[in-house]
């Protein structure tokens, strides 16, 4: 089981076995512990696990958001090139189990060397330690984890051979014509439009207007930083313009369609929705204040006979009563920034999820706790999908929001629980 913050992809090493078959294998994990990559290791030790391993034959590549990775265990590093060569990997991650000794001159020297002549990607290698060396006479690990750029720099390493530590380094992302950035906050990278790039006056006194369809919407705004439903965040602007592209390239169909939001805060998602043709139900908690606001921003919106909005108290920590029976899709952005909402939430979207109603969430990386729990639980209640920033709206893209379509888990047929084939 692997649960980790998610800004992060891990691999993991084990054993791998098919009936009297051992693999000595890796798999990467994505930052909600999902398994979207396996390798088996291709070339094998003679001494260990040459004895009772087969070999794998292929080479594992997964497209991450920041560009291509490719996968290897230990001694592959005497094919690992040549195979990975038209592959074009921005990152190799190489988990290591190195037992002769502990000089240092093969991941100083010799591995920076081989890399450098490859001409070839940067390396991630983690190699194996233990604790206490003297617990380590008859099977020893040495440390000397270290990052390495194509030129076999060494842009980081290990600072101790025993114990354990985490090495860092930063290491560009893949320039492909799109931001593969999407996981990460960088404020000092932020695009015009974003609301945190915004003085406080702007960010929660001013009127905020954006466009639908050539549609303008205005929204009115509430106070200031102790009034957090009261603004405009970014997830919903990213949401919103990322539905409006599905929809324009009739990958979504919204028209007409029953729609519920959660936490709506100002109405921004909701509203964009409208806009785009749903039948839309904008939700809160039973705020006067903030019911009063969001009321008055869909008014303010409400032009023409084909917006179709209604706001309605909802707080998660009660029963989905019958006003939310006949609904097509759940839209929620923003709504994860407190460990207390997290189970609340989550037993919201099950109500709906088991009517078999898909959910669209967006939520930004800035309270990690709390997204953390938020995902260990969901992907077992949900078939998780990420969206791609390269299905992001071109424009309307930031690091540090994500979006997430959580769909109804199909339950197993009893019947059908224990087959294989």
């Amino acid at each position: 089981k692997v649960e980790r913050d998610p800004s992060t992809l891990n691999t993991v090493g084990y054993f791998k076995t098919n009936q009297f078959i051992y693999y000595n294998s890796c798999v990467l994990t994505a930052p909600n512990g999902d398994v979207v990559a396996h390798y088996r290791k291709n070339n094998l030790w003679g001494y260990v696990d040459n004895a009772f391993c087969t070999a794998g034959r292929d080479t594992t590549t997964y497209q991450t958001e920041y560009g291509k990775v490719g996968l290897a265990i230990c001694f592959d590093v005497h094919v690992m090139f040549e195979r990975y060569k038209h592959e074009k990997i921005w990152t190799l991650l190489y988990p290591i189990a190195w037992v002769d000794n502990d000089i240092k001159t093969w991941f100083e020297l010799d591995l920076p060397q081989l890399i450098k002549e490859k001409k070839s990607y940067y390396v991630v290698g983690a190699n194996w330690s233990i604790d206490d060396p003297k617990h380590g006479l008859d099977w020893l690990g040495y440390g000397h984890s270290s990052i390495y750029a194509p030129d076999g720099t060494i842009l980081n390493k290990a600072k101790t051979l025993h114990g354990s530590e985490i090495v860092y380094a930063d290491i560009p992302y893949e320039k492909t014509g799109k931001d593969y950035s999407s996981d990460i906050l960088n404020i000092n990278n932020e695009p015009e439009w974003t609301r945190r790039s915004k003085s406080m006056v702007e960010r929660f006194v001013d009127n905020f207007e954006i466009t639908v369809e050539n549609k303008p919407i205005l929204l009115k705004q509430g106070g200031g930083p102790e009034n957090l439903g009261m603004t405009v965040w970014d997830g919903g602007i990213v949401l919103g313009k990322y539905l409006e592209k599905m929809k324009a390239l009739n990958r979504l169909h919204i028209y007409g369609k029953n729609v519920v939001e959660l936490g709506s805060g100002t109405g921004i998602l909701g509203i964009m929705l409208a806009y785009l043709g749903a039948n839309v139900i904008l939700t809160d908690v039973d705020d006067p204040d903030l019911l009063k606001q969001l009321n008055r921003n869909v008014d303010l919106n409400r032009k023409g006979e084909d917006i179709h909005m209604q706001v309605l108290p909802l707080d998660w920590n009660d029963s989905v009563t019958e006003e939310f029976i006949n609904v097509d899709y759940v839209v929620a952005a923003d709504v994860i920034y407190s460990s207390e909402l997290v189970e609340p939430l989550l037993n919201t979207l099950k109500t709906f999820s088991e009517r078999g109603v898909t959910i669209y969430l967006a939520y930004e990386t800035h309270h990690f706790e709390s997204i953390a729990k938020f995902f260990s639980v969901a992907k077992k209640e949900f078939i998780i999908e990420h969206v791609s920033s390269n299905d992001l709206d071109n424009h309307y893209q930031c690091g540090g929001i994500g979006i997430k379509i959580l769909h109804p888990l199909v339950p197993v047929k009893e019947e059908e629980e224990f087959n294989v084939s």
